[in-house]
Formats: structure tokens, sequence, C-alpha cells
């Protein structure tokens, strides 16, 4: 589906049968035009065929010559060894997959070799894993059926018990999206308070600030009231003076260690020696021991191509972590190695280096909770000029200004220079990655 004109809403059903499911209702040969009619009348742009315990490559080729205008992605709905009445999984995979290959593939691996119970349609089941792992081999996406609709995650599998609560929870982390059967099973959804940081009602001073409570549910639950605090001062002062950046959000938000409660600011000088002891709490400042990443999207104009919106990523530890560019035109080709899965590491390089760092900030390991201590001596010394965050800080901010005109030379053109986006991962990561060399060889 080629799209130069941004986001646009459109219809998309993604669990449709054909006559090619055992339990298919009506199964006569103008099956495949009525069902292509019942598309364009409902106006679907987009559908996946989920047929029971097949890939009929023959008759996703046969609609897809009767609707060229639907897309059709194969796919296919298993039953799994999960719940009482065994879970229902739907398969999901691109429009561009080689049907031949997947639908063969699909026959000699799941239904000759690994299905389970298989001389019925009706009994027919195949282990979770060995579904997740067909799956994901091949591309494709998971979807499970969930509140009140039947052979769903939330029927057969309930909450009586922690370790019910436990399985749920595993089966979920393999899960892409979850598919609701009628509209009351999404009754609650629309309880939802939506907010718009284009509505003045919702941002009178241009932007919206969240942490970890509801600002529409009960009054003083939740978490994070305190970075809250600090968030909305931030971000008032900033946006009346336009001065919303990528660069500003990373530094006076991800990496900032005000305490609006306690009225400090451990950047001020006064938490360092010889001053104090240069340690401190980890206490509701916005970056935690436990934060994983920071991410600033920044997006384009109406009018502008899509693909120039850019993705400024930060990995791991925010206050010992590196903002880089990142695209997603071409990304399953030109993304540079750092940001991808590092089987030895078991993580991005960019993730690993930061948090390598951070666990020497959080060194003192001595009994339950001492996790809290910050060496923030170690993080940030601007005596000395060698806390972690001085010398990130000055390499990220080199990485802006390299990319700044590239930017806006790609901006000028209207679209981004594939060419040129390898080389500027390359020098970056060139750079990086002496950088936290140095920093990591240093103790």
């Amino acid at each position: 589906m080629k799209n130069t004109r941004g986001s646009e809403w459109n219809k998309w059903d993604l669990h449709i049968h054909t006559a090619s499911s055992y339990d298919s209702p009506y199964k006569a040969d103008d099956a495949d035009e009525l069902l292509c009619q019942a598309l364009a009348e409902n106006d679907i742009k987009a559908v996946a065929i989920t047929d029971h315990f097949k890939i009929d490559k023959t008759r996703i080729e046969h609609l897809r010559k009767l609707a060229p205008e639907i897309v059709f992605f194969p796919g296919v709905e298993l039953r799994t060894d999960k719940g009482a009445n065994n879970l229902h999984l739907i398969l999901i995979f691109s429009e561009l997959s080689d049907l031949e290959t997947l639908s063969a593939d699909f026959n000699a691996i799941m239904l000759r070799t690994l299905a389970k119970s298989k001389e019925s349609d009706e009994t027919i089941y195949w282990q979770f894993d060995d579904i997740v792992e067909f799956c994901k081999n091949h591309g494709g996406l998971i979807s499970i059926h969930a509140g009140k609709k039947s052979n769903g995650i939330d029927k057969e599998i309930s909450n009586a018990l922690p370790v019910k609560e436990a399985i749920k929870s595993d089966i979920a982390k393999h899960v892409d999206f979850f598919e609701v059967g009628k509209k009351k099973d999404i009754v609650d959804y629309y309880k939802y308070v939506m907010y718009d940081a284009n509505n003045p009602k919702d941002a009178p001073y241009g932007y919206i600030a969240r942490t970890n409570f509801s600002f529409a549910g009960k009054v003083n639950e939740g978490a994070g009231y305190v970075r809250y605090m600090e968030a909305d001062q931030v971000l008032m002062k900033a946006s009346a003076t336009g001065n919303i950046t990528p660069q500003f959000i990373f530094n006076d938000l991800s990496r900032s260690f005000r305490n609006r409660m306690l009225d400090i600011d451990l950047r001020s000088g006064g938490y360092n020696r010889p001053q104090a002891s240069g340690w401190f709490i980890d206490q509701d400042f916005i970056p935690r021991s436990s934060t994983s990443c920071s991410v600033v999207v920044q997006g384009v104009k109406p009018g502008v191509k899509a693909e120039l919106t850019t993705m400024w990523t930060l990995l791991g530890y925010p206050p010992t972590g590196i903002a880089v560019p990142l695209w997603v035109k071409d990304a399953g080709k030109l993304l540079p190695g750092m940001v991808r899965f590092n089987k030895e590491h078991e993580a991005a390089l960019l993730s690993d280096w930061s948090l390598r760092l951070a666990d020497r900030v959080f060194s003192y390991k001595q009994g339950m909770g001492t996790g809290r201590y910050l060496n923030w001596e170690r993080l940030y010394s601007p005596g000395k000029g060698d806390g972690y965050m001085t010398v990130i800080t000055e390499v990220e901010d080199e990485v802006f200004r390299t990319t700044k005109p590239l930017l806006e030379e790609w901006y000028k053109k209207g679209s981004l220079d594939s060419q040129a986006i390898p080389k500027l991962y390359d020098e970056l990561e060139s750079s990086i990655r002496m950088i936290y060399q140095s920093l990591l060889e240093s103790e």
C-alpha cells in the first residue's frame, strides 16, 4: 500500500473467513464474488484472510484478482494448547509475502509436522510456542481473542489466581494486538477521556504533559506527581519562548535532576564534592534507574512528506545515553547496527553501552533497597568535566550539529536522501562507539 499523502483513516477487517474454512456456512461457487461485493459495499480497504487451519493460496489469489483495489493479507486462525477450551490465535502476514512459500511451509511445518489431534478439524490444535515461532519466522503478527469473545484470553483464562494472571501475562508478551467481538466488550473504552494537544481546551499552553497518574481518574492515586510538577514547569516556560525542540527535551527533561517537592536541583553544583558526598537518592527525578529509553518524534507539517518525520532515539538510561536520528523509510536495510538487536549483548549496542555506564552510577548494591543510591559525582562533575553526563551530552550536541544541515537540505528537496542516510549513520556510530569505549575502559 504505497501512500505519499501521510496518515489516513481507512476501514480494515483483520479477521475474515472464506469458504475455505471447514466450518464455513456458505461454500457455493460465487462465495468469493459475494465476499468482495460485501467488502466494497462497506468500504473496507484491507482484510486479513484468516481461515481455520488453512492458508489457501488459490483463493487468496482469486480474491486479489476480483478486487485489486483491496489489500488482502494472508493469514490463518489456529487453536492453541492454552486455556480450558483452547485459545484461538490469528496469524497475519505481509501482503508482500510469497504466497506459495508461505502456504507450502504452513502445510509442511504446521499441518504435517506440529499439529496435535489432527484426526479432526474439531480437535486439531498446536502448542502455543510452535505457533509463535512459525509466525515470527515468517514475519507475521499475532492477534488473540479478548474481552467476551469466544475462545479468548479473558474467557478461557480467568484472573482468579496469581498463577492465572502470570499465564495471561506471559501469553500477552507474544501478542501484537487483541481482538474483541462486540461493542459491549469495549464499552469501557468509551469511558476513557481523550486529550488532544491541538485543542486549546485540553492544552491551553500548546502541550500535554503526563506521568503515571490519571487526570480523569481518582484523585491522588497512581504515581509520578512530583515528576509531573517538574515536566509541567519546564514545558510551560519552553512553550512560551518557542523552545520545545528534540534537543531541549533530552537535556531539560530526560536528564532533569530537579525535584520540585524538595526544591532542589542536583545540577546546581551543591551536591558534588566537596560541598556534599557526591551521592544522592534516586527519588522522583524524571530519569530513574529503571528508565529504558527516551524518544522524541519530530513530525512534519501538512503538505510535507511523512518520510521526513525524524525519530530521535535514546536507548538505555537517558543520563548515560546518546540520542540519534532514525527514519522509517528503508529502515529494514538502512538502520545502523548500534540500534539493532545484538545477540552477544542481548540488546542493541546503544542500549548496552548506556546501561553499562548506568550500572556504575548505581553501583552500591549492599543489601535490599541500596540500588536507589546514585553516584552523582560519577554521573555529573562539571568542575572536573569528566562526569558521564557531561561527556555524553557533548557528543550528543555534535550529533545534532551534524544532522541539522542534512535535515534542512532534505526539507528543501522535499524528500530523504537514501544514499546520504547510511553515511550519516556510519559517521555517528563511529564517534559514539569511540566515546563509549573510552568511558567504559577508563575504570
